[in-house]
């Protein structure tokens, strides 16, 4: 009797220990092809052209179980150019690079390089015109085409701002988890030079 119970105890104190889980995930996206352009400053042009309809971009995302609905978080994103190599946007992993914690009845807090609102509404979400009609090749560019706007990932006018030209440096964002289908969040931080 004895030896059942202590095993019985055994088996409920194993039973109430958290195993942490953890993940980590390598992502890429490329996108290159030749482009034909009947008038680019009054003349046809072939050329090789990357990031065409998506950013060719590189990225890690991971999170570590901390137990009772909470999870430390991570993203790492940078843009690169197939053509040659060259990162887009001023660096390694500038794209996007922040930690925070998530947590199911409380929600979601980050630290670091990320997107506004706005992008993670429209392209994050998939409610991108963008997305349906051409990629950024087509759409970013529009009558826009000219300016040339410096520092924006596309070249172009990023109107909508989900083209990868905003982004918050040193920001700290929070997300509320979705309560009755609605979802609000506030953000602290400045907009990259």
């Amino acid at each position: 009797m004895k030896k059942h119970l202590s095993l019985a105890l055994a088996g409920l104190a194993l039973h109430g220990q958290s195993h942490a889980q953890s993940s980590v995930t390598l992502f890429g996206l490329m996108d290159a092809g030749i482009s034909y352009v009947s008038n680019e400053g009054g003349h046809s042009n072939t050329k090789f052209d990357d990031g065409i309809f998506m950013p060719n971009l590189f990225g890690m995302v991971g999170s570590e179980d901390l137990g009772g609905g909470t999870k430390a978080i991570f993203r790492l994103v940078s843009q690169f150019s197939l053509a040659n190599g060259a990162t887009i946007g001023g660096g390694l992993f500038a794209r996007t690079a922040y930690v925070g914690l998530e947590d199911d009845h409380f929600g979601t807090v980050t630290l670091g390089n990320q997107y506004e609102f706005m992008s993670d509404a429209l392209f994050g979400a998939g409610n991108d015109a963008a997305r349906d009609v051409g990629g950024l090749y087509n759409l970013r560019n529009g009558p826009f085409q000219k300016l040339a706007l410096p520092n924006n990932p596309t070249g172009a006018f990023d109107w909508d701002r989900t083209g990868g030209s905003q982004r918050m440096s040193n920001s700290v964002k929070y997300l509320s988890p979705v309560l009755a289908g609605l979802r609000i969040g506030a953000m602290y931080g400045r907009f990259q030079d």
